[in-house]
This record gives structure tokens, C-alpha cells and sequence, in this order.
């Protein structure tokens, strides 16, 4: 079991402040990333703020676009309730592999 802290939100409170595409008074939208697909859908984690927030500390839920201009798409996915997790900003060190470079082959 999970002890994260989380906090629900209505689907009609953040389509009130058009969330997904708007930050809610008084808010800021700080990140909205591409988490995965589906079929006919893109899923996406938005992190926000509140009004008031505790410094630090952010708010991240999912939502999904569709994934064709031919699909209607509800970013809550026709749920009543909207489950946020309270995040924060951690910096991170990470190894990724590079290409080696070699000796030019000119002339």
C-alpha cells in the first residue's frame, strides 16, 4: 500500500478551470510530459500548483488527448473523480550512453 500523499479532485472542478490546457486561478502549469499511449489515446502527466501551495511542492495528475482528430476524448476519461499526487522537485543524476567519436575519414 502506497503512503503517498494525494488529493481528489471533481472532473467538473477541473474542467471549471480548464485543466488540462489552463492552470487553475491563481495556479501555474510546471510540467506536462507524454507518459504513454494507447490505441486511440495519448496519456499525459500534468504537475501544477494551487494557489498557496507550500513552496517545493506540486500537485501531478494524468490525463489523455486524443490521439486523432477524429476521436472525441475526455482528458478524464469519462471518470467523476480525478486522483492528484502531491510531488516535489528532486534533482537527479543520470548515465546515459553517447556515441564514440572516431577519426575523421576525410579526404
Amino acid at each position: 500500500m502506497s503512503n503517498n500523499i494525494t488529493r481528489t479532485f471533481t472532473a467538473a472542478e477541473l474542467n471549471e478551470w480548464e485543466m488540462p490546457y489552463e492552470a487553475p486561478p491563481g495556479g501555474t502549469i510546471i510540467n506536462d510530459t507524454h507518459a504513454g499511449s494507447t490505441r486511440w489515446a495519448t496519456v499525459h502527466k500534468l504537475i501544477f500548483t494551487l494557489p498557496k501551495q507550500p513552496a517545493g511542492t506540486a500537485w501531478q495528475i494524468r490525463y489523455c488527448k486524443a490521439a486523432t482528430e477524429y476521436q472525441d476524448q475526455d482528458p478524464w476519461n469519462s471518470s467523476k473523480e480525478v486522483v492528484a499526487e502531491l510531488v516535489r522537485e528532486v534533482e537527479r543524476t543520470v548515465k546515459v550512453w553517447e556515441p564514440v567519436m572516431g577519426p575523421s575519414r576525410e579526404g
